[in-house]
């Protein structure tokens, strides 16, 4: 009786953390171009407005929420349209590096996280000896439904 009580614990934990983690990627999606946008600031790159009809014309031109390498006069520049608020993120190879380095380190960040929640999960579903409470066969409740 008490371990079916543990178990609807166990899942009611699961269910809880599973609905956890997709609340929170919900989150991360809906910060979409937001989040770059502020690393892009972050790592150097200059935000141009579209104030003129030909400005917003190139803009137009553009890959929306996307970062873009251009060549131009033998240089390199990344641009990052935001057609909505009518910017233009431009930046070097400098900039750029330095949002590459960024964006590894959420994703590191990111993954660490998930790691963490999931170790998190499997240890409250593991007892000292094993999984369940008693711990499974090894301990509590022998083999046979003896006790020990």
């Amino acid at each position: 009786m008490r371990e079916v009580s543990i178990m609807k614990i166990t899942f009611l934990l699961a269910v809880v953390f599973l609905v956890g983690g997709l609340t929170s990627c919900t989150t991360i999606r809906k910060m979409g171009s937001g989040g770059e946008e502020q690393m892009l600031s972050a790592a150097g790159f200059k935000i141009m407005a579209a104030e003129t009809p030909a400005k917003k014309e190139s803009l137009a031109g553009e890959v929306p929420y996307k970062l873009q390498m251009h060549t131009r006069q033998d240089r390199v520049i990344y641009t990052y349209a935001n057609p909505q608020k009518e910017i233009l993120y431009v930046g070097g190879a400098k900039e750029y590096q330095a949002y590459q380095k960024m964006a590894i380190e959420r994703n590191l960040a990111n993954q660490m996280q998930s790691t963490a929640a999931m170790q998190q999960m499997t240890a409250s579903e593991w007892g000292y000896w094993g999984p369940g409470v008693y711990g499974g066969g090894y301990g509590g409740y022998g083999y046979g439904g003896r006790r020990w």
